[in-house]
């Protein structure tokens, strides 16, 4: 009797309220997880140009343009591929080979803040007389 209780009190809540999604099956947990972990240190303006790109050939020209989504995806993906090597070698030479100094506002406003390092003497306080921060007594 103990043995059929179980059963006969959770098949019909697994029937009404565990019922398969068709769509969970495809998500996997890890990788939804790891995903979200490589996104953590930036922010999405760094991707919303690869996300408008994606949904353009992945979903609309793969769904009502297939006959040229089928000729072309591969040629362009080889040619975005290709021409990130190639600006990756370009920049190098130009910036990196011989050592030069980038100065604008987006390189040089960091040395100004409080974490580019100008600021961090005034995080730095000195220590006080009595040797220790707190109060002198806790009751």
């Amino acid at each position: 009797c103990k043995a059929a209780l179980p059963s006969a009190v959770f098949t019909p809540l697994n029937a009404i309220f565990f019922t398969p999604i068709s769509w969970l099956k495809h998500v996997h947990p890890s990788l939804v997880f790891n995903g979200m972990l490589q996104w953590a240190p930036v922010n999405l303006t760094y991707f919303t140009g690869g996300l408008y790109l994606s949904f353009g050939f992945m979903f609309y020209l793969r769904r009502y343009k297939t006959a040229w989504w089928e000729k072309y995806n591969y040629v362009l993906s080889a040619g975005l591929t290709g021409a990130v090597a190639f600006s990756g070698i370009i920049i190098f030479f130009a910036v990196q080979y011989h050592p030069k100094t980038i100065s604008w506002w987006g390189v040089d406003v960091v040395s100004n803040t409080i974490d580019g390092g100008t600021g961090q003497g005034a995080l730095l306080t000195a220590m006080p007389p009595k040797g220790y921060f707190g109060p002198d007594s806790w009751s």
